[in-house]
């Protein structure tokens, strides 16, 4: 095999072609440096060592027959691979009938046989025999009676974090949709989230999901009966700071060689603002929320019933998996929790009050589009943001009632803008 040549072009760059046997096409191939030339003839080389190490365990016979029938097709302007990949297609178009013990069996072993480490084919086969075990058949359940709502239920019950649950969700849905794709079945798991580039956020279509000033304080209301401080504490800093719920309160990170724990300590929580730093923070860009009035109010209430003073981590490890047995108690009847909902009712309400989609931007350490997409809310009335960000613990407490929670509007004047129309965004 001969070595590619790469050439000097006019912008600075190196760029090597030639014919590839498989198709009688040339390739190109562009580089900035003459040493990742070098380093991708070195790999292509030893490609080729491995690919004549196959053929050379193959079948005379067979290789020549193939070679026969590749050139018969070359005639007709395709290729032997192109023929086989829509034979393949064809064939797993084709419904296989079977158990989920069958289908699982047989979709485990193509992960090992994709080299997939032990552990997470293990993880795989643990997931998904977990949801088996909730059917009535269990794993001698027919794929052909395997429902979304068989799958849904399962998620629903799951008394894990959320991280957990993601995992529960993404190992099932790997199984369905490769199940799907060989014909097992025809249900299938939404698609992944994609990432957005850059931030590795994830992208949400449409306008983010809150709670009314009203819901709001009906939970902050559970929390203080709870007295459960560190709930208390979690809810009103992701309500009234915008902190990310699900990765900034505490955050597992591999630090030279050494997993570590970082926390989101009553320490970085001071005059200047809430402190993010960049270990921390989501897109690894340390940040300084503002101290709003509100949340100085709730953290000196804070301080007061939990024993006068506030030191260490603002939670605990087991934190986000205890928050999900509170949230089954206390959780006011009728309201359904959303993943990062109470940082969105910050971003939507900051944003009704403040105007400026740069400033919130910064303080939720979002990009401007993030924010003027997610919350840029026009259903969202003027009067109803000036009422959540006057939720006190007085009026919080003061009997719960839809009329108590409204007449804290009266407390500002009437705003120039409570209709429901969108204002105009500074940027």
């Amino acid at each position: 095999m001969k070595e590619v040549v790469f050439k000097e072009q006019t912008n600075g760059s190196l760029r090597g072609s030639w014919v590839d046997s498989s198709t009688r096409k040339r390739r190109f191939k562009v580089v900035q440096k003459q040493s990742e030339a070098d380093a991708w003839n070195r790999e292509r080389k030893a490609s080729h060592a491995a690919h004549g190490r196959l053929a050379d365990s193959l079948d005379t016979t067979r290789v020549g027959t193939w070679s026969k029938l590749d050139d018969a097709l070359a005639e007709l302007d395709t290729s032997l691979v192109t023929v086989a990949e829509e034979a393949l297609k064809r064939l797993r178009a084709v419904k296989r009938v079977g158990t989920a013990s069958e289908c699982l069996k047989l979709f485990l072993a193509a992960k090992t046989r994709a080299d997939n480490a032990p552990r997470y084919v293990a993880d795989l086969r643990k997931k998904v025999n977990s949801f088996l075990a909730t059917l009535p058949k269990g794993d001698e359940t027919p794929m052909r009676d395997i429902t979304t709502a068989d799958i849904k239920k399962h998620l629903d019950n799951l008394t894990t974090g959320q991280a957990d649950r993601q995992n529960h969700e993404r190992n099932i849905g790997g199984w369905i949709r490769w199940a799907v794709f060989s014909g097992w079945t025809g249900i299938s798991m939404p698609e992944k989230p994609p990432k957005s580039k850059g931030t590795g956020m994830q992208k949400q279509k449409g306008v983010a999901k809150t709670y009314s000033a009203h819901e709001i304080a009906l939970l902050l209301k559970a929390a203080v009966k709870s007295e459960d401080w560190p709930v208390l504490a979690f809810l009103c800093i992701g309500l009234f700071a915008g902190i990310r719920p699900e990765s900034e309160f505490y955050k597992r990170i591999n630090s030279e060689g050494k997993k570590k724990t970082v926390w989101l300590d009553w320490g970085n929580i001071h005059r200047e603002g809430v402190e993010i730093s960049a270990e921390l923070s989501k897109t690894n860009t340390p940040r300084v929320v503002p101290l709003r009035p509100i949340l100085q109010t709730w953290i000196g209430y804070i301080r007061e019933r939990s024993g006068g003073t506030l030191s260490g981590p603002v939670t605990y490890s087991e934190f986000i998996k205890n928050f999900g047995k509170w949230k089954k108690i206390h959780l006011p009847k009728g309201m359904k929790w959303h993943q990062d909902i109470i940082r969105h009712c910050f971003g939507t309400y900051r944003l009704c009050v403040l105007k400026s989609v740069s400033e919130v931007a910064r303080e939720m350490g979002n990009s401007p589009s993030v924010v003027e997409g997610h919350y840029w809310n026009w259903t969202v009335k003027q009067d109803e943001a000036d009422t959540f960000w006057q939720l006190t613990p007085e009026i919080v407490l003061s009997g719960g009632t839809r009329a108590a929670i409204a007449s804290c509007v009266s407390l500002k004047p009437a705003s120039s803008t409570s209709d429901n129309k969108r204002p105009t965004p500074r940027a």
